[in-house]
């Protein structure tokens, strides 16, 4: 039986205690099956708190260039939703691991079953609606196995939707900063910095910025107005440029190494938070 993880508790004993959360993404399968796990392994001994396990998908409507070749060339390479839960299983006995997918490429309910039996700890699905009644029943069964879903708001969301999925007591709301798909960026826009400022006066529930961190000043910057941080691309991108398990390990720890010290180097602000 999968060790369960508690992420609920973990993120809000993070947040009491002040610890900013690194949560890193990587694609299932890229650049070779057999990698996944040893970088994964590599990124939690260099302080990475969760990892987003990418289910390759063929049109995955939120990602940008990375991840969309990152898919791309998994896809090509075999990867499969079984040989996906298969691996899956190897990275969550590593550390607490997080489903990220598209509701095209899971089926109801024995995707939860496979979920559960990986030992993934929750659920990132960009398309799940906030509020449906022909969700309901999903969400219900997804807390049930243990495996909640992680829930959106981006610059696009209205105060009513923002509040409606604070409603939804998740473990953590996934924070996009920018209006658009993810990617690094250079730089990141002062009104992105003050879009996710602004989300504190409005989320109780912990929230992660994610889209557009490409090193660790703007890992620092958002961390110091979020509750911690999400990177992906910017991952994929120095995975990519190596070409052996080594080099690519190598660069995993390091990175995220950086990460990791900026963001314990961030500002702990909670006297404007939503209570």
């Amino acid at each position: 039986m999968p060790h369960k993880f508690d992420l609920h508790a973990f993120t809000r004993a993070a947040t009491r205690d002040g610890r900013k959360l690194l949560a890193i993404y990587l694609t299932c399968g890229f650049p070779e099956r057999e990698w996944t796990a040893p970088l994964a392994q590599a990124a939690f001994a260099a302080g990475a708190d969760l990892l987003e396990l990418g289910m390759p998908f063929s049109d995955p409507l939120a990602d940008g260039p990375t991840i969309q070749a990152a898919s791309q060339h998994s896809l090509e390479r075999g990867v499969t939703s079984g040989s996906y839960f298969t691996t899956a299983r190897e990275v969550a006995e590593l550390g607490p691991t997080l489903f990220m997918g598209y509701l095209n490429s899971v089926t109801v309910p024995n995707f939860l079953n496979r979920a559960r039996d990986a030992g993934l700890c929750g659920l990132i699905l960009p398309e799940w609606p906030v509020h449906s009644a022909a969700f309901a029943m999903f969400e219900r069964s997804a807390q049930n196995c243990g495996v909640p879903r992680i829930p959106f708001v981006a610059p696009t969301s209205s105060a009513e939707r923002i509040a409606a999925t604070d409603r939804l007591n998740a473990p953590f709301i996934y924070a996009v900063s920018i209006a658009g798909v993810t990617g690094a960026r250079a730089t990141v826009s002062e009104r992105a910095y003050d879009y996710l400022a602004g989300l504190r006066t409005s989320l109780a529930t912990p929230y992660l910025a994610g889209f557009g961190v490409a090193n660790a000043t703007a890992a620092q910057r958002m961390a110091a107005v979020a509750d911690g941080v999400i990177v992906g691309s910017a991952l994929l991108d120095g995975i990519g440029r190596v070409n052996t398990l080594e080099a690519a390990c190598g660069f995993v720890r390091a990175f995220v190494s950086e990460l990791r010290a900026a963001l314990d180097d961030a500002p702990v602000l909670q006297e404007n938070r939503k209570c």
